[in-house]
């Protein structure tokens, strides 16, 4: 009787043991998620904490103007004349030499924004036929506030908003990374929303 169940237990180890090994995979992947979640939650919450840029004292900030709504301010570019609307606590800088738009300043070093104009030409006239589409997998209508048609262009950590008006093209660039992108959607949508002429131009 004793042989038999130390028989019968040993079966039943035995069992168990082939049954584990059976889904080494499963476990693997449990493993995979979690460590995917962790580092998941990681960056998030680094969102927060990221340590902030320094500004070039040679750079040039941007006249601020009240805004339609009081968390934002209005910037305005006269070279290419667009105004645009931007979160009250983010600054708008002019790094360039021509003057042609403004770098967006979160105080987050992963965060590249900005704002700029073009002359519409021949040779960029027809540009996003030579974008990535490993960047952008995603291209849509948008409507601006005052109207006019452009495009809004998508990816995992990148967003492009065009608007032409005349022979003059607007757009703003925006990589970052993927969770800040979803939390500041209702800024960076509101920003390209209010793109628009300083001047009616003929």
């Amino acid at each position: 009787m004793h042989h038999k169940i130390v028989s019968t237990l040993f079966t039943l180890i035995l069992i168990t043991l082939v049954a584990c090994n059976n889904h080494p995979a499963k476990n693997t992947t449990n493993q995979q998620t979690d460590r995917q979640t962790a580092r998941e939650k990681e960056i998030a919450d680094s969102i927060a904490t990221d340590s902030t840029l320094i500004l070039n004292k040679d750079s040039q900030e941007a006249v601020y103007r009240p805004s339609s709504l009081s968390s934002f301010k209005t910037a305005y570019n006269q070279v290419f004349n667009f105004a645009f609307e931007l979160p009250k606590q983010w600054r708008a800088i002019d790094a360039s030499t021509i003057g042609d738009g403004y770098y967006i300043f979160t105080g987050k070093k992963f965060t590249d924004i900005r704002i700029y104009g073009e002359m519409i030409t021949p040779v960029n006239e027809k540009v996003l036929a030579e974008l990535d589409s490993n960047d952008f997998n995603k291209i849509e209508k948008f409507t601006f506030d005052d109207g006019s048609r452009g495009l809004k262009l998508s990816g995992r950590v990148y967003r492009m908003y065009i608007k032409d008006h005349g022979k003059i093209r607007i757009s703003l660039y925006v990589k970052a990374r993927k969770n800040w992108l979803q939390k500041n959607d209702v800024y960076l949508e509101h920003m390209a929303q209010s793109i628009r002429q300083i001047h009616k131009t003929k």
